[in-house]
């Protein structure tokens, strides 16, 4: 008589033994692995009478077969997860646990078990998603869900640093020209609406791998990876300009939002994000003193000299703030 343990543990899990071939031919009876699937004994014969991977979908059997043969190299003991079908049509996930033994003709064999893990796979990709979820909303700003200063602060350092490409790069800092005026004029609730909509421009009009942050009130960084001339940082800048006209010059007939822009690239201005943000930001005011809504790309005899480390020192600073900089 099948105790309420034995019941409970076949639905859960069974055991096989297969020949190693590309099928995984059935030696064992697989009717008893019908219970973990919701099959009849004879249904489960019929579906598996080509081999152990008739269990899962085409598409993932390949997969599977390459995952199998690269444990199998280095182990005699694998471990698979399998996508699988119940016959009510349900998804489960099975994992595959199993080890290779060989008779005395050299022939060998997978001897393993069955264990649907389904409910243990779906608590992990939902405490998983919502790791993801906190770790990206740490990274936001969280007014316009672009990256916030010390996360884009530490990509581009990451980027700076472990680059092997031999591409320049491009440090903007954009700064919305009087945006003042918008909070003085409409208020700071309506001003928030503009910040987050300029964000979302300049998010779209860079592409997906570069760097896009919100630095101060009204002041944006991006950094440009791998690029081939300077002539595509000035497109960028000009259609910066152009398409916040276009999308606020009706809504706000007296003032509509511009920026200035300072640029730096590298390795003409340095290769470390210090030296970049300086002479970008050495940049943006030489824009500003130009007339604003335009950008200046940084240039000794316009800007000034660059500025070292020495220019953080100055009186009642706290230096603790700033190390990794001045050290």
């Amino acid at each position: 008589m099948i105790s309420l343990k034995q019941k409970v543990t076949a639905s859960f899990a069974g055991e096989y033994c297969c020949r190693n071939d590309q099928n995984l031919t059935f030696l064992s009876d697989p009717a008893e692995l019908a219970g973990l699937f919701g099959y009849s004994a004879k249904e489960m014969k019929d579906i598996v009478a080509d081999g152990l991977w008739s269990l899962t979908d085409e598409d993932t059997r390949d997969l599977l077969r390459q995952k199998l043969n690269q444990q199998l190299l280095a182990s005699d003991n694998i471990e698979l997860l399998m996508p699988v079908c119940r016959k009510d049509g349900t998804a489960m996930w099975v994992m595959n646990r199993a080890q290779l033994v060989e008779d005395e003709t050299g022939e060998s064999y997978l001897c393993g078990i069955l264990i649907d893990i389904t409910l243990s796979k779906i608590r992990y990709d939902m405490e998983k998603e919502a790791v993801g979820h906190l770790q990206e909303q740490a990274q936001q700003d969280s007014l316009t869900k672009v990256y916030n200063a010390s996360t884009a602060r530490k990509l581009a350092e990451e980027y700076l640093s472990d680059r092997t490409t031999n591409a320049g790069c491009a440090l903007l800092i954009v700064d919305l020209d009087n945006f003042k005026q918008i909070n003085d004029q409409h208020g700071h609730m309506f001003g928030d609406v503009v910040l987050v909509q300029c964000a979302q421009i300049i998010r779209k009009l860079f592409r997906s791998k570069d760097i896009v942050g919100r630095i101060g009130g009204d002041e944006f960084l991006v950094l440009m990876k791998d690029i081939p001339d300077q002539e595509i940082v000035k497109t960028r800048c000009r259609q910066m300009n152009e398409i916040l006209r276009e999308r606020f010059e009706k809504e706000l007939s007296h003032y509509y939002p511009s920026c200035s822009i300072g640029v730096a690239f590298s390795p003409q201005q340095g290769n470390s994000y210090f030296q970049l943000f300086c002479c970008a930001d050495q940049a943006l005011y030489h824009a500003k003193e130009s007339g604003r809504r335009q950008y200046a790309f940084y240039e000794e005899k316009d800007c000034g000299p660059r500025k070292d480390k020495s220019a953080l020192r100055f009186a009642n600073y706290d230096e603790s703030v700033l190390r990794g900089y001045i050290e």
